[in-house]
């Protein structure tokens, strides 16, 4: 509020408090200054007068006391208090002790005042007593106490003269100013111009001069202006009704995308899943006609070895051949039996996992930690390290079974086709949340992909440097988990030799 109200002030007002306070910064400047050397000239002014009075009282005592002669020291000593500025004096004797003692009392002469000196008495060069001199700088620093008191009178009478003159002066100058801002705002109000005559051929009637042409310029931009604005709101007016008609284009386009993307979505599963289809009929059909071909053998092995038993020629060695036979066709038919039956199970869990179940509240790191501990001895043999980087109070809905899929694939691809035998894998987990999107790297530093290997990683039934088996569906399934079932996408980085990437985004609910 103080600040406002100095802000309003006139002109004149502040002008004379800018003076008066430019004044008192001078005068309290150079008064400190002259205060602070009149009091090092006073104490330089008393140690010199100590000194002086102090030799001079030693020399002008030595002979009467010397003498014995005390009538001459007590004359000597009295004549010295003549100045009041002396407060003590104390003349000793090496024999006699003290000879004369004069002290002063009062206020001038209490010892926050007094300022002494000892010094020697001699005689022919050999000290026969001592003197202790006493001076007050309490008359001196009256003196200057009296002269800073003057100053300030003058300082009073001087602002106080000043004030008027400046006053009147500023006034001078700001009356017609004051009558200017009054024509001028007269002017704002679109009444008439301001009178010149009432003015002097100064700068204050130049500018009056100035106001009066601006007021012209003014006006005939307000005209102007309200030209452009009738025009102006015609043109919104019909710009609108463009804009209200296109805004109705495209949300009947908007409608039509999304009923595209769902159709897109619903083509891309049915590709998706006749793609499958495909493959897995393709799969089926190799261990299928290999079965086929084995049960083939089989039957007509027995029908030979019932022939034989029949007719009498079936020997021992012919029994241990056809036993070797029938073990053998018995394996194949079993490893056949069980691919088939494996790829079933790997289909089934890509086309129909995690369908029948509802999303529920989760921690991810918790469910991450689990997750590894299941993983934990397949970790351990194959001597990998498994990392986890996630915030600990994450809280997402989704489905726990679908990460769990999700990581364990991930993990197994890893360990069976990423690290040799001799290296120390490690697997980097991390998890975070950015604009309601989770966040999954999942990496490794193992041999790496070549780029074609790369190009076709989430390809069903794709082998291209796959060691130890595999049904070649893993990756599959976890980009159809991820992409179908949550909703997100999948990519892969890849370096030979420097390590493998996995980049998931999924859509989640945080809390």
């Amino acid at each position: 509020m103080m600040l406002l109200k100095v802000s309003t002030k006139k002109i004149a007002h502040r002008f004379t408090i800018l003076v008066i306070m430019a004044i008192l910064c001078v005068f309290l400047i150079t008064t400190a200054y002259a205060y602070y050397s009149d009091v090092r000239e006073m104490e330089e002014s008393i140690t010199t007068k100590l000194e002086y009075t102090a030799a001079f009282i030693s020399t002008s005592i030595s002979d009467p006391v010397w003498d014995y002669d005390y009538d001459g020291v007590e004359h000597i000593g009295n004549s010295l208090f003549n100045d009041k500025e002396v407060a003590l004096l104390i003349i000793r004797d090496d024999v006699s002790g003290v000879l004369y003692v004069h002290e002063l009392t009062g206020e001038a002469y209490s010892q926050e005042y007094v300022v002494t000196k000892n010094r020697a008495i001699a005689y022919e060069g050999s000290s026969i007593g001592s003197i202790t001199l006493g001076i007050t700088d309490y008359y001196a620093r009256e003196r200057i106490m009296k002269k800073l008191q003057l100053s300030m009178i003058q300082l009073i009478v001087s602002v106080i003269t000043l004030v008027i003159v400046v006053y009147f002066i500023s006034y001078q100058i700001t009356k017609p100013l004051a009558v200017l801002e009054t024509n001028a705002k007269r002017l704002s109000e679109g009444k008439k111009r301001i009178v010149l005559s009432a003015y002097k051929d100064d700068e204050i009637g130049h500018l009056a001069k100035s106001f009066n042409a601006m007021g012209d310029i003014i006006e005939a931009s307000s005209q102007k202006l309200h030209e452009i604005n009738d025009s102006l709101e015609e043109k919104v007016f019909l710009r609108t009704e463009e804009l209200m008609q296109k805004n109705s284009e495209l949300n009947n386009a908007l409608h039509s995308l999304k009923e595209t993307q769902n159709e897109l979505i619903q083509s891309s599963k049915l590709k998706l899943t006749t793609r499958l289809v495909s493959g897995v009929a393709h799969e089926i059909n190799t261990p299928h006609g290999l079965t086929i071909t084995i049960v083939t053998f089989l039957q007509e092995k027995l029908r030979l070895i019932q022939k034989s038993i029949e007719e009498g020629t079936y020997s021992e060695e012919d029994l241990h051949g056809s036993i070797v036979e029938l073990e053998e066709a018995s394996k194949s038919l079993e490893m056949n039996l069980r691919r088939v039956s494996q790829l079933m199970e790997h289909f089934r869990q890509l086309m129909l996992e995690n369908q029948n179940q509802s999303a529920t509240w989760f921690n991810v790191k918790d469910q991450l930690i689990k997750i590894q501990k299941t993983l934990m001895i397949e970790l351990m043999t194959s001597n990998t390290i498994f990392e986890i980087v996630s915030p600990e109070d994450l809280i997402i809905k989704s489905f726990p079974s679908a990460f769990l899929q999700i990581i364990t694939q991930l993990t197994r691809n890893a360990i069976h086709h990423g690290f040799d035998e001799t290296d120390q894998g490690i697997i980097r987990l991390t998890c975070d949340v950015k604009d309601k999107q989770l966040l999954i790297t999942f990496s490794d530093n193992g041999r790496g992909l070549s780029e074609e290997v790369k190009e076709h990683v989430f390809t069903p039934f794709y082998k291209g440097n796959v060691r130890g088996g595999g049904s070649g569906l893993g990756l599959a399934i976890v980009e159809n988990i991820v992409n179908v079932h949550l909703g997100g996408h999948i990519r892969c980085i890849s370096k030979v030799d420097i390590g493998t990437q996995f980049e998931i985004q999924i859509p989640v609910e945080v809390k």
